[in-house]
Order: structure tokens, then C-alpha cells, then sequence
């Protein structure tokens, strides 16, 4: 999973999971994936409850706990008749499925609506990201006008599109956009649903260097706000409805963290004691803790970090992949917090394979 998604939840015994077919290899070549959950307060063993063939090796299938009283439904991504598609279904009754006509990348914490973009394009000019199989690339295109990002009413499943890739082409254009291929990626709603951040990426073909600008917008697509296009944005975090921390690549493969006021022009350094290495980072369920990890160092060790306002660093692990876990196909620790704050899951292939792993913090 990707470190947007905790995979706990709520009372921090069933954590869900995606089990893939073992070995390295692309996703388009290793066909169905299961997905389930383990009881950590039973068996704590894996409990499938469905599968699906539209994952991913950097974000899986978009597995999430639905938001919604029972605590019981699930949301993930599949394909249904040629189609990506979101289902719905009740841990406790595998028949109760509600299907949703397109893939969602994110879900209002209200469960009313969802965000989806084009999986298939992504999947293919930004390998590990989107889906391998289904869908349309539209791989003829450089900027489809029905293209960009839709908002789909969970209820009914009706799909609207709220931001168009032609339109973010005439927000101050760039001459590197020319003859390039536009996509989205990364959609983020705030915590009350209210607003939404995501980037526009382009590049000149599929394994080329791509640019990328962060924008905000209402969840109806108005009120676009281009918040970054001099540096190049990386990972993000909502921090309130507000304010957003997101690290800025400045070249070498160094930058820093960056505090940003939605809506405003107004961009801090967030902290002297941050690091100045790209790392996933999320912020505690209190607020107090900044979570973040780092890619391989010379050591080729991947470092699970912990950092607080006020300066203090606590290194929870040092971890170094065994096997050929490279380029699209590596395994981020991507760190994700449970509800509580009381401890983190995260990816790793410390042991010679993907698992998840959960570290307590005392």
C-alpha cells in the first residue's frame, strides 16, 4: 500500500492486505492478486475476501477501510467488463457489494464521494503507479480533452468530470508542455473533504525526466490554486484543512521540507531539523510528530524516522532490501500511522520479499 492508506482499523486488530504472486516481476505479468486482512487479535492469519488484477507494485490496489459506522466495508480497485472500477464490500457478508463505475484514488472521510483519474494512463507513463492492465492510455493523446479528474458520487456511482488536463494546459503554460504527454497523479482531499491537491505531470515519452506542478481545487473543481511550479513538488501531507507539508526536490537529490498555506502565497521552510532527503512523511493523529523514511543511502539502508516540532529525532529502524527490488519495482518503506499514534505500518523487503511489518512506539 502506499503511505496515504492506513491499512488498521479503527480498533487496531485487522489489518488489510494485498498477497501478490512472490518473486520480482512486473504486475502485467503476474496476473490476480488476493485481497484480505489478518486478525491480529485471533489467528493472525490471512482471511481472503476477494481479488483483483489492477495493483501495483508502489500503491496496490487502493485497498482502504471504508468510512462508515459499521467499520465493516472495504474499498479497492478492479476491473469489471474491460473497465477499472472501485467495489465496496462488507467483511461480513461477501455477497453485499456495492460497484463503482471508475477506479477512485482517494474517498471523502464521509464515504459520500471519491476522486478517480485515468489508472491506465498512468500505468503507463509512470510505471508502478497506475494499472498494467484494462483500461485506455489514450497513448495517442498528449492532452485528451476528457481527461483529468472525476468526482464520483458513491450513492448513485455518478461520475462528473471537475478538472479537465486541457484546462490546467492554460494556467500559466509552460514552453516545456509542448509536444509532452499530461497526466495526473497523487489526489489528496484534506481532513473535512472540503479541498483537494493533486500534481499535473508531463513528459516527452515514457522514460523520459518528467515536470510536474502541484494545484489545489473544491471538490467541485473550482477555485483552482497553482501552489508550486518553480520547484519540483515530491510527496506531500495534509496537515489541516489549511495547511500542507510537501518536500521539494532542489536538485542532486537533496531538497527540504516545505510548510504551504492552500490558497495563499506562502511557502516556509518547515524545519532546520528535517532532513534533506525525500522521504514519504505523514503527521501524527495529535499532530506532534512529523513520520517520514528515506530511500536507500550509500549503505543502500532505507532509515524509519520520527521527528517533533521542537527538534527531537528518533531513528524506530534502519532497514537494507535484499534482492532486486530497483526503479519501478522497489519497495519504499512508505510508513503510515495507525489512529491512534500508538504505532506505524510499513513496507519492506529486509527479510528477501514485500511485507508489511508494524513497530510500536513507546
Amino acid at each position: 500500500g502506499y503511505y496515504d492508506l492506513s491499512p488498521l482499523n479503527a480498533d487496531g486488530n485487522r489489518l488489510l492486505a494485498t498477497a501478490v504472486p512472490g518473486g520480482i516481476g512486473h504486475p502485467n505479468g503476474k496476473g490476480l492478486a488476493r485481497v484480505g486482512y489478518f486478525n491480529l487479535s485471533q489467528d493472525v492469519k490471512f482471511h481472503d475476501i476477494g481479488q483483483t488484477d489492477t495493483w501495483c507494485s508502489q500503491m496496490g490496489c487502493r485497498l482502504r477501510w471504508f468510512p462508515d459506522p459499521t467499520g465493516a466495508h472495504v474499498a479497492y480497485n478492479i476491473m469489471l467488463d474491460g473497465r477499472h472500477c472501485t467495489v465496496i464490500q462488507d467483511l461480513k457478508n461477501a455477497t453485499d457489494k456495492l460497484y463503482l463505475p471508475m477506479a477512485l484514488y482517494d474517498i471523502s472521510r464521509d464515504g459520500k464521494f471519491g476522486l478517480s483519474l485515468n489508472f491506465a494512463r498512468l500505468g503507463w507513463l509512470r510505471p508502478g503507479y497506475g494499472y498494467a492492465v484494462g483500461g485506455d492510455p489514450r497513448d495517442d493523446e498528449l492532452c485528451p480533452e476528457t481527461e483529468g479528474i472525476w468526482h464520483v458520487d458513491i450513492p448513485t456511482g455518478k461520475s462528473t468530470l471537475i478538472v479537465g488536463l486541457p484546462e490546467l494546459l492554460e494556467i500559466k503554460p509552460s514552453p516545456s508542455m509542448a509536444g509532452a504527454y499530461h497526466y495526473i497523479n497523487h489526489i489528496a482531499l484534506n481532513p473535512s473533504g472540503t479541498r483537494f491537491l493533486f500534481f499535473h505531470i508531463w513528459v516527452h515519452d515514457a522514460s523520459s525526466e518528467w515536470a510536474c506542478r502541484l494545484f489545489t481545487a473544491n471538490i467541485d473543481g473550482s477555485n483552482l490554486y497553482l501552489l508550486e511550479d518553480k520547484d519540483q513538488a515530491s510527496h506531500y501531507a495534509w496537515r489541516n484543512d489549511e495547511i500542507l507539508s510537501v518536500f521539494i526536490l532542489e536538485g542532486g537529490g537533496v531538497g527540504h521540507y516545505y510548510q504551504y498555506t492552500d490558497r495563499q502565497n506562502r511557502k516556509e521552510l518547515m524545519s532546520k531539523h528535517l532532513p534533506n532527503f525525500d522521504g514519504h512523511q505523514s503527521f501524527s493523529p495529535a499532530g506532534n510528530w512529523l513520520l517520514t523514511d528515506s530511500y536507500p543511502d550509500r549503505y543502500f539502508e532505507q532509515s524509519l524516522l520520527l521527528f517533533s516540532e521542537d527538534g527531537k529525532k528518533r531513528v524506530l529502524g534502519r532497514y537494507r532490501p535484499e534482492g532486486s527490488y530497483f526503479d519501478d519495482l522497489r519497495c519504499d518503506l512508505h510508513p503510515r500511522w495507525d489512529y491512534t499514534g500508538d504505532s506505524v505500518i510499513f513496507d519492506s523487503a529486509h527479510n528477501g520479499g514485500r511485507a508489511m511489518y508494524q513497530i510500536f512506539i513507546r
